[in-house]
């Protein structure tokens, strides 16, 4: 019980006894007050008739008849009686007795005594009788009654008001104590919010000014750890002068992506070395050459956020890289061309013949190794390198001749049959609970595949970026949720979840949302059991409307998973705003991990830090059981991966 309720519930005790204490001291006023009442009316009857009796003949009884008759008419008696010195003389007028028209039990619990006055009746300075009043108490029951209703009436009323303003009064009072529970609760969320105004009550002022200095501290220390674990991460995965990826992030990221099954199907590698930095950097000075390092990195940075799923690392002083994932040989010569023309528009830029840079393209051929893919553009480079100016180079293989290309039109006719036809079909992969022992089942991933014209199964890492260029990612969005939500729709007896991936196109489309949270809304059933994934370049490219987003699909039951987390090098105080229920982290931290001090230390940071918003993690890609140990020992909540479960055309519980 809260403690409003528990005062008001003693404000309102308190109030009965002193109502029931008032009322019984009032009864009793009225009760002597009527009894008080009556003894004076009829002492007053009996001398004034005695008086009136005294003037007349005693002996005329006529007349005094008359005059016991005319007090009796006019007055509330019992009875009236005339005692005479000669008893052939006495009067009585004597009422009938009847029940007074009030509650049969009010006589017995508040009794009016009937009241009796006297009177001497004189004859020539003698005493010539005696003159007896007696009380009717019927009227004086009716009056008792008629009191009483009255004032329960009135201190009903009172009690109602007191109380209702001693309800709203101690709302105001104990807000302060609510706006404590509710900062306390947003505390162990890692939302630090101040309250203001402080209460003018002295005490809770205090306890308020105490609460704030708590939450500003913890604040304080939540902020150190972020931004200490985000500096250590920048130490160990980034280049320090020009903010890219480093060569430990980058072969961490390579060995990833080709290992991945579901995201890296084809691509591209794009190393760079630039030639004669030392002699840039006598000629014009060290700030001069660190500046042209940096505006080379923001070259490659500019065509990464251009095109989707490319990364560009430094990987020694003079050496750069760009990997393009998903794309053909084609569009490999088309971005090898525009990286060569925004290399050359940069030397125009700041004057310089000095450097000299060549570039080698490797195209990525099926069942490579990280090593022998990076092999391939270093032989590459090395053909650039044989001529004088700068330049690049591609080896026009037999592989790279015979490689299947379709066109953009085919992709799109493709991809509007898919939708037109709903042919896309899901594969299951699940992610277990590791901290239990049974390695209960959290959920599933759904893994999307379309059939080629050869009825070969094309998995998402194929299709996916082309739907993404051609602009058809929120048809296959749709598609996917709808399908999603008629499966679980009609299975009632799947107790599990499904995880689907959103695409960043879609989430930022406003037409997909609201068909989203319309369609989800017409679901309730479904939505219970969806886990919405998107990656963590959504969060960061417009965090208000997906904070929106999130908090309103959260009311209707749905769940959401942010994914990749690691890849980029986004701070983490974000996460305190988006309230998100999982966070995947990046398979690039988490292969080979067992061996890897540096990725155990970010993924055990990483942990804590989710797990004090709140927050549970899922290792992604993992793939042996001394992974899963060490991320076990971690305290990652779930792992997904081909040692879990591989993917599958039916769910497995």
């Amino acid at each position: 019980m809260t403690l409003r309720k528990q005062l008001l519930m003693i404000i309102t005790i308190l109030f009965l006894v002193i109502f029931f204490a008032t009322f019984i001291v009032s009864v009793k006023n009225i009760q002597s007050y009527l009894n008080n009442t009556m003894k004076s009316q009829v002492t007053n009857t009996a001398h004034s008739l005695s008086i009136a009796m005294s003037q007349h003949a005693i002996h005329d009884k006529g007349t005094l008849k008359a005059l016991v008759d005319s007090y009796f008419k006019t007055g509330s008696y019992h009875a009236i009686k005339f005692l005479a010195q000669d008893p052939q003389n006495n009067l009585e007028r004597t009422l009938e007795i009847t029940n007074p028209n009030v509650p049969s039990w009010l006589p017995s619990m508040v009794p009016l005594q009937q009241q009796t006055g006297e009177g001497f009746v004189s004859s020539n300075w003698k005493q010539a009788g005696k003159i007896i009043v007696i009380s009717e108490t019927n009227l004086a029951y009716d009056k008792l009654w008629s009191d009483i209703v009255e004032l329960f009436w009135v201190f009903i009323i009172i009690a109602t008001i007191t109380i209702a303003l001693g309800f709203f009064a101690l709302r105001h009072l104990l807000k302060p104590l609510n706006d404590m529970r509710i900062q306390a609760a947003a505390i162990c969320s890692q939302d630090f919010s101040i309250i203001n105004p402080i209460p003018k009550t002295k005490e809770l002022g205090t306890v308020v000014d105490a609460l704030n200095q708590v939450c500003r501290k913890v604040h304080a220390m939540f902020d150190e750890q972020t931004r200490l674990t985000e500096k250590l991460r920048s130490q160990a995965y980034r280049d320090a002068l020009t903010g890219l990826g480093n060569r430990r992030y980058f072969i961490m990221q390579l060995e990833n992506y080709i290992e991945s099954r579901e995201e890296f199907t084809t691509g591209s590698l794009y190393l760079v070395e630039l030639k004669h930095l030392d002699e840039y950097k006598k000629n014009h000075g060290y700030e001069a050459a660190e500046l042209y390092i940096k505006r080379f990195a923001e070259t490659l940075n500019h065509i990464c956020h251009e095109k989707n799923h490319f990364l560009a690392c430094r990987i020694s002083d003079r050496e750069f890289v760009l990997l393009a994932l998903n794309i053909n040989v084609e569009e490999t010569r088309i971005i090898a061309k525009e990286l060569n023309v925004s290399i050359n528009e940069l030397h125009t830029n700041i004057a310089t013949t000095i450097v000299k840079y060549h570039f080698g393209v490797a195209y990525y051929k099926e069942h490579q190794t990280p090593s022998e893919f990076l092999a391939g553009a270093d032989m590459a480079l090395r053909a650039a390198q044989s001529k004088k100016d700068s330049g690049w180079h591609m080896y026009d293989t037999e592989d790279l001749k015979q490689t299947l290309i379709i066109g953009a039109a085919g992709w799109k006719e493709q991809l509007e049959q898919v939708v037109e036809n709903e042919n896309i079909l899901f594969h299951y992969q699940p992610v277990k609970n590791i901290q239990e022992e049974q390695q209960s089942l959290m959920h599933h991933e759904v893994l999307l595949r379309i059939p080629d014209k050869d009825n070969n199964l094309l998995n998402a890492g194929i299709f996916i970026p082309m739907a993404e260029n051609l602009n058809k990612m929120i048809d296959l969005d749709k598609l996917v949720v709808s399908k999603a939500i008629e499966q679980l729709s009609q299975n009632n007896d799947f107790k599990g979840k499904y995880a689907i991936n959103l695409s960043p196109s879609s989430i930022h489309h406003q037409q997909f949302t609201d068909w989203l949270l319309e369609t989800i809304t017409e679901n309730p059933v479904a939505a219970n059991k969806l886990i919405l994934e998107f990656p963590e370049q959504v969060a960061l490219h417009d965090l208000t409307s997906l904070q929106t987003i999130v908090q309103r699909l959260h009311k209707l039951g749905c769940e959401f998973s942010l994914d990749h987390f690691g890849r980029g090098f986004a701070s983490f105080k974000y996460l305190k705003t988006i309230h998100v229920d999982y966070l995947k982290i990046d398979g690039s931290y988490i292969r080979h991990i067992d061996k890897d001090t540096g990725n155990q230390f970010f993924v055990h940071v990483v942990t804590e830090i989710a797990h004090n918003l709140g927050i549970k993690t899922i290792a992604e890609n993992v793939e042996t059981q001394n992974e899963t140990d060490m991320l076990k020992s971690l305290n990652v909540d779930g792992v997904q991966g081909y040692h879990i479960g591989k993917p599958k055309d039916k769910l497995t519980q």
